[in-house]
This record gives C-alpha cells, sequence and structure tokens, in this order.
C-alpha cells in the first residue's frame, strides 16, 4: 500500500512536471523559459489550442432500450463506471446488448477514439483500444476523433492530471446532476508541444503507470494468497 500511494505521488509530481517545463530533466527545469498562459505556466515554445481544433468529429452515446440487453449480445456498451480515474478502461465490466448492426454501426468506437464522461464524474477522459466485439459509447459519454496533429494519450494525460481535471470540472452545470456540453469540451484550452514532445511525455507517464500497474497486481496476488492461507 506504501509503495503504491509513493507511485501515485510520484505520478502525480510528474505530471505537473511534464506538463510544465516538458520532459527534461529536474536540473534543466531550471533553464526552460515559460510562459504564463490562461492554463497556467507553459514552455515558451508551446502554443495553447482548443480540443475542437484536433476534433475531426464528436457525437453523444447513442440510448437504446434496457430490455436489449443481453449477455450473449453481438455489441458492448463502454460506461462511465467502466472507466477508472485516471481514464484506464476495464473492458471485461462492459455489459453487452443486442442490437442491429447497421442501426448503430455509425456509432461503434474506433482504436484512438478519445471519450469523456459528460455526467456524474465528469470530465474523466480515456482513450479506447480494441475489443473483440464492437463497442458502443454509453449515453453519458463524449467520443471525439481527433487528427493525427494530436496524441489522444496526451490529451487523456492532461485532462485527467490533477490541473487538468480541475478545469474541465468547471465546466460542469446543474446543481445535483452536473453535466458538461460537447461544446464546452471542443472550447477547452489546452497545451499544444509538437507531436514528438508529445510522445516524449507520454512514454515518461506511461513508465510510471506500468509501475503503478505492476504493484498493484502484487497486492492484488497478496490479497489473494491471504485468504487462501486463512
Amino acid at each position: 500500500d506504501a509503495v503504491i500511494a509513493a507511485t501515485k505521488a510520484l505520478k502525480a509530481a510528474m505530471m505537473k512536471h511534464l506538463f510544465t517545463h516538458g520532459p527534461v530533466s529536474m536540473e534543466e527545469a531550471e533553464k526552460v523559459v515559460l510562459k504564463d498562459t490562461e492554463i497556467g505556466p507553459v514552455p515558451e515554445g508551446w502554443e495553447i489550442k482548443q480540443v475542437g481544433d484536433y476534433c475531426t468529429s464528436s457525437a453523444f452515446g447513442p440510448r437504446f432500450s434496457n430490455s436489449l440487453y443481453d449477455p450473449n449480445g453481438n455489441i458492448a456498451l463502454l460506461r462511465t463506471t467502466d472507466l477508472d480515474v485516471d481514464g484506464n478502461i476495464s473492458y471485461s465490466t462492459m455489459p453487452k446488448a443486442l442490437l442491429e448492426i447497421d442501426d448503430f454501426k455509425k456509432h461503434f468506437l474506433l482504436p484512438k477514439d478519445l471519450v469523456i464522461s459528460r455526467s456524474g464524474t465528469c470530465g474523466i477522459a480515456a482513450v479506447f483500444s480494441n475489443y473483440e466485439i464492437p463497442v458502443l459509447p454509453g449515453a453519458f459519454l463524449i467520443r471525439f476523433r481527433l487528427s493525427n496533429e494530436i496524441n489522444p494519450e496526451f490529451l487523456k494525460y492532461y485532462i485527467n492530471s490533477e490541473f487538468g481535471h480541475a478545469r474541465i470540472s468547471q465546466l460542469a452545470d446543474g446543481a445535483i446532476q452536473k453535466n458538461i456540453s460537447g461544446k464546452k469540451i471542443l472550447n477547452f484550452k489546452i497545451p499544444a508541444p509538437s507531436t514528438i514532445i508529445q510522445n516524449e511525455i507520454i512514454s515518461n507517464i506511461t513508465t510510471i503507470d506500468q509501475k503503478l500497474a505492476a504493484e498493484q497486481s502484487h497486492r492484488q496476488a497478496l490479497d489473494t494468497l491471504f485468504t487462501t492461507l486463512l
């Protein structure tokens, strides 16, 4: 538990460093020239753009009758409850439905699609990879298809960072049930370094994520062993 907590703290600190100074060492960070922007300080060479500048299309998840859910269905549904706060997708928990393929084909998720929760726990971003059957985004998710000028993983990491999530959460409206509109997300301002720097930042954070996943798997194995011994 202590190692997992320390790794999470390391990830949070590293994300703040990477999105402020770029993929440089702590020593080199002092030499990076920063500029003040509406989203905070960033390296001088970075631009500030909107999500919409990179979005080729976006859409809400479709709705259908609850009676169409079926454990042996031909289509899976990605819900907000299948995402954790870091944007990891639990593919094994997605429910299935028996639907007409042609009626929902235009809504299917494609690899590298970015999805963002728009209701409940608003503003969690995840990147779809692949699944054995077609997958639909749930009604409380918005799907964004992006251009090659931005890596969806970079956008996911920024939105899910402590400061990114604080900013995107402020876009939510509603006294009881918070909701974020697709238009507000498209207007959401983000740092925009080159794709080379984006990929370097992703590589740094992914290394920590792999360490975190290994430690969490280790803890789960120890829990199972402990229960078995009892």
